[in-house]
């Protein structure tokens, strides 16, 4: 981390810590849920119905689904990482606005 980093989430704004950790780690976290996702999908059998149907309603033609919501295990990996941070800026929003009342949270 810069002194420029540091410095933009002291006096960046409600959320600019989780930001920064968006914009750091965004790429390995999309791995990641790619890889549970992958594995949870696959194990109960949702990856293989989902995917057919996606598959069928592609070659009828009716709707052209957008690449990453073509597959489910895609179209939860492109949320996942983005509710967390939505998340985790919720509660940095709280930390702000009160920090001392905010500890008990932890």
């Amino acid at each position: 981390m810069l002194v420029e980093d540091a410095e933009s989430i002291v006096s960046g704004g409600d959320n600019s810590a989780t930001r920064f950790f968006q914009d750091k780690t965004q790429a390995p976290l999309n791995e990641k849920f790619l890889l549970l996702a992958t594995t949870v999908t696959s194990r109960i059998g949702l990856a293989t119905q989902c995917n057919a149907l996606a598959d069928q309603v592609q070659k009828i033609g009716s709707v052209k689904l957008q690449p990453e919501l073509a597959r489910v295990e895609t179209c939860v990996t492109a949320k996942s990482p983005y509710r967390l941070c939505f998340m985790i800026g919720e509660v940095e929003k709280k930390i702000r606005s009160d920090p001392v009342g905010t500890a008990a949270i932890f």
